[in-house]
């Protein structure tokens, strides 16, 4: 029964550990900012690359922001998903932990990737 109890304590310390890792903003190291914006003045390709990502994340800068995103663009680029519909669907049949994704969020998460022109590319080039 201890151990029964320490497990219970353990799961329940790490879920919230994961909850708070989850929502914490991701945020470039302020050091290294110099150095990347001079790779990029000399990379403009990767520039307007790097800038196309920096756009779509903006508010979506958490773990579970990125998730999200990285999943719905997932299921539309290579598991041929079609609608915002289809892909909460999807998104759900794909494992257990994916109920973590509320319907409203997979469907914003649907409608920023299509406005920005994320969805329904070719594969290898997304």
């Amino acid at each position: 029964m201890i151990q029964l109890q320490q497990g219970d304590i353990l799961k329940a310390n790490a879920e919230a550990l994961v909850r708070k890792i989850r929502d914490r903003q991701i945020n470039l190291v302020p050091d290294v900012l110099p150095r990347i914006e001079k790779f990029l003045e000399n990379h403009p390709v990767t520039r307007d690359h790097f800038q196309k990502v920096v756009d779509l994340i903006s508010g979506f800068e958490t773990p579970f922001g990125m998730e999200l995103l990285a999943n719905v663009h997932w299921v539309a680029n290579r598991e041929g998903t079609a609608t915002a519909d289809q892909a909460v669907r999807q998104t759900y049949s794909w494992n257990n932990r994916k109920g973590m994704f509320q319907e409203k969020h997979i469907r914003l998460a649907w409608d920023i990737l299509t406005q920005k022109g994320w969805l329904h590319q070719n594969p290898q080039a997304a």
